[in-house]
């Protein structure tokens, strides 16, 4: 039984973790932001900058409708603002979205950068809205 299973069928598997990294690789620019809204987040040797971003729409359904997910990065100091103008408005940039448990990260109780419960990658279209909050 993998590390995952016997978490997930643990009386006490632990809190469920969503990570983020905003790649800007197939934008031509060798850089990536690692976002999670919880403080103090290291998985897999990679620390994570505290941010509330949001990922919304990528619910599975039964009948198979097409899903329009939207990543929503807040604007604090114009950080938001700063990318969608330097990188055009971040279209074909990848985000990535690793959903673990505390446990699995670094400095948990079962350290493992191999252990998620899903691992979801989306590409940038479009950016449908900026303001002074996102």
């Amino acid at each position: 039984m993998n590390a995952v299973t016997e978490a997930q069928q643990s009386l006490t598997p632990g809190a469920r973790i969503e990570l983020f990294k905003l790649d800007l690789l197939p934008l031509g620019e060798d850089t990536q932001y690692y976002f999670c809204k919880e403080p103090n987040v290291s998985f897999d040797g990679q620390p994570y900058a505290q941010m509330p971003v949001e990922l919304t729409g990528i619910e599975r359904t039964a009948t198979g409708e097409t899903v329009s997910p939207k990543f929503r990065v807040p604007n604090i100091h114009k950080f938001a603002a700063a990318l969608v103008v330097q990188y055009d408005d971040l279209v074909g940039a990848e985000v990535t979205r690793i959903v673990t448990l505390d446990r699995f990260l670094d400095g948990g109780i079962a350290a493992d950068g191999e252990a998620y419960l899903s691992l979801d990658v989306f590409v940038v279209e479009q950016k449908l809205n900026l303001n002074k909050l996102y």
